[in-house]
């Protein structure tokens, strides 16, 4: 379980068939192999630890549903340590399951940050809320409006600067995880309903 506060950008050495190395030193200092790290959103077991480089395998499965189908030699990636009991959870419970894949439609300056204009599949658009809680890319953001197929969320000078986000264009593509909490509240209902039937 992570918060979406990242604590580092690293960057990917290599993504090769089944197998990722990502270079952060902070991060890896704190984890140990059969761990999990979040890199962009994604939850990985960490095999291998080697100089301030993780390796784990990425299956076929992530690759068809993150953008780790694209990921490559040099990207840069936020990536964060799970969290221990009893730390303090400064953005909201963030899984590493990527619910879906969202593109990057607008990008508009907003004072000193950045409006980011964000179209999910069609979907995952009810799982999206007004200031409600999503990860982006593994980044705890708060939605600030929804409209029709997109969402946008904005980004503080802080968040631009100390994660990928800052860097955002139009058409790239982000992985998306919805809020668990609303998550677990919007399958009770029909839970409840299977109960009955």
């Amino acid at each position: 379980m992570f918060s979406g506060c990242v604590q580092e950008i690293g960057r990917v050495e290599s993504a090769e068939d089944e197998r990722i190395v990502v270079r952060a030193p902070k991060s890896v200092a704190e984890v140990r192999a059969g761990g999990s790290l979040a890199v962009a959103g994604v939850r990985v077991t960490v095999e291998e630890i080697d100089d301030g480089a993780v390796a784990a395998t990425v299956t076929a499965e992530t690759r068809r549903r993150t953008t780790f189908d694209e990921i490559g030699a040099g990207q840069e990636v936020n990536v964060e340590v799970p969290l221990a009991v009893g730390d303090r959870l400064d953005g909201h419970l963030v899984q590493g399951h990527v619910d879906a894949v969202g593109k990057v439609v607008g990008v508009e300056e907003q004072g000193a940050g950045l409006r980011v204009w964000i179209r999910p599949p069609a979907r995952f658009v009810a799982r999206v809320v007004a200031k409600g809680s999503i990860a982006v890319d593994g980044v705890s953001l708060t939605v600030a409006e929804v409209v029709r197929d997109r969402f946008s969320v904005v980004l503080i000078p802080a968040t631009m600067a100390g994660t990928t986000l800052g860097s955002l264009s139009v058409g790239q593509r982000v992985n998306l995880e919805s809020d668990l909490v609303g998550r677990l509240v919007a399958a009770r209902p029909a839970a409840a309903a299977a109960d009955v039937a």
